[in-house]
């Protein structure tokens, strides 16, 4: 997973911190792409495809999904 990934999913499922906190879970995982890891793109595209941490956008799940595969 990587410790970059990790951190976001700490965030995500509320694992070792205080609260659930989506918006630095996206911040956590868009930094993890960045470096490389494609976990952190299917992340990042299950936040788009929700909404959860930045504004729905289905197109942009697809491309990050379509990236990660």
């Amino acid at each position: 997973m990587g410790f970059p990934v990790a951190v976001g999913y700490c965030f995500w499922r509320v694992w070792g911190v205080r609260a659930l906190d989506r918006d630095k879970a996206f911040k956590a995982f868009s930094a993890a792409a960045e470096q490389g890891y494609t976990l952190a793109v299917v992340f990042l595209g299950h936040c788009y495809e929700y909404g959860k941490g930045v504004k729905k956008n289905p197109s942009k799940a697809v491309e990050l999904y379509t990236q990660a595969a």
